[in-house]
């Protein structure tokens, strides 16, 4: 009611800090049950940038897919697409 929400995507909330982005998808995939990964999380997107604070504060998180982003990851060690994807890997090779 008196709009005092929060809406950040996890990169803009741990400001791109590579190192705790991925410690959160270690807990987050550490934990029981099915992990839910918002679109752009697993690349380090940040919130859209908007020219106007909007009345509903999911458009902040609702951007496009940074596409080209996602590719110069995808083969990079040291890319957080890269780190997430093999704790992905580690996750269902032990379930």
């Amino acid at each position: 009611k008196d709009n005092l929400a929060v809406a950040a995507r996890l990169a803009t909330a741990l400001k791109g800090n590579k190192d705790k982005i991925t410690r959160a998808f270690e807990l987050l995939l550490g934990l029981q049950g099915a992990p839910v990964i918002y679109y752009g999380e697993e690349i380090g997107m940040q919130n859209a940038e908007l020219t106007h604070r909007p009345n509903d504060l999911r458009f902040y998180v609702r951007g496009n897919f940074d596409w080209k982003l996602a590719e110069k990851q995808i083969s990079n060690p040291d890319s957080i697409l890269y780190k997430i994807s093999e704790k992905i890997k580690k996750r269902v090779q032990t379930r």
